[in-house]
Parts: structure tokens; C-alpha cells; sequence
């Protein structure tokens, strides 16, 4: 009987523990699963946030010779790096500096309204003259960019980590288009 009662006891035991176990392991899981769901849907929405306001921005750039309105630029990329700012927190390592990189490419390309986020005097100065070259190349890192943000909004958790692009000087450099410090 003594055997018997020392039996359903460690039967019980074991249940309970079993149980609580369980619980506590579901329970976890649960909670990781739901904060897992949780940081992709904020993933995405900066990135659906991001995209339209740069695809705005390279759409300027693509009538940069026949449309340049300095009013809208300002405000276009006021929005663009308002966007920038919000999603930097989620982005990876790789994609932190698109705003500075963007800042540099656009300024390239009309002047100093590309900074008038820092200094709003800007706003009063007239955009630089239409340079073929440098509008060129602004274009084609905001495309970078555009694809880049797409991938990482797209990727899994585990590859949107992964997501890089170079800074806009880097990327001169490494495309063979300009090394800064050359003339």
C-alpha cells in the first residue's frame, strides 16, 4: 500500500511538473512567436511608409531638367527623410545611413535644399543648375535604395538583418562613376 501511495505520487509529481512545464514552454513560445509577428509588421510598415516618398523623390530627379520647383523639392525630401528617420531604428546595420547617403546623392544633384532639414536657410538659396551627370547618379543610388528597402521589408526575419548597401560615396567609388578627393 506504502509502495502503492509513494507510486501515485511521483505519478502526480511528474504530471504536475510536466504540466507546468509545458505551460511555462508554451506560453514562452507563444509570446515570442507573437513578438516575432510583431517586429515584422513594423518592418514593413516603415518600409511601405519609406518607399512612396523616395519613389516621389526619384521621380523628381527623372524631370529634374525640366521641372525644378524649388518649393516641391523641399517637401519632397522633407518627406523622404522624415521616413528615413522613423524606419532608421528598425533598419539593419547595413541600410542605417540611407538618409545621410540620400542627403549626399541629392545634394549632389540640386543643392543645398537637399539640407534644409539642418539648416533651413537653404529653403531661401535657388537649386544648382542642372547637372546631367550628378542627377544621373542620384537616380540610380536612389534606385539602389528603392530595391534595397524592398528586399529588406520582403526578406525573412533572418535575412532582413542581412540587408546592406554602401553609402553614396562608397558607391561612386566602388561602381568606378567617381573617387571623392579626385578631381
Amino acid at each position: 500500500m506504502e509502495n502503492e501511495l509513494i507510486a501515485v505520487l511521483v505519478t502526480l509529481g511528474t504530471t504536475i511538473v510536466g504540466a507546468f512545464a509545458g505551460a511555462f514552454m508554451s506560453g514562452r513560445f507563444g509570446y515570442r512567436q507573437s513578438a516575432n509577428i510583431e517586429e515584422d509588421r513594423r518592418r514593413r510598415q516603415a518600409a511601405d511608409t519609406a518607399l512612396p516618398v523616395l519613389i516621389d523623390l526619384r521621380r523628381l530627379l527623372r524631370n529634374a531638367e525640366n521641372s525644378r520647383v524649388q518649393k516641391e523639392w523641399a517637401e519632397v525630401t522633407a518627406s523622404a527623410y522624415e521616413a528615413l528617420d522613423d524606419a532608421r531604428h528598425m533598419m539593419p546595420k547595413g541600410l542605417k545611413h540611407l538618409k545621410r547617403s540620400i542627403r549626399a546623392s541629392i545634394g549632389e544633384a540640386v543643392g543645398g535644399v537637399a539640407v534644409a532639414d539642418m539648416d533651413p536657410r537653404t529653403l531661401e538659396y535657388d537649386l544648382a543648375p542642372y547637372d546631367y551627370r550628378w542627377t544621373n547618379y542620384a537616380e540610380e543610388y536612389l534606385d539602389g535604395a528603392i530595391s534595397r528597402l524592398r528586399e529588406w521589408r520582403d526578406a525573412s526575419r533572418s535575412k532582413s538583418t542581412a540587408v546592406t548597401m554602401p553609402n553614396f560615396d562608397d558607391w561612386l567609388r566602388l561602381t568606378n562613376r567617381y573617387t571623392p578627393g579626385e578631381s
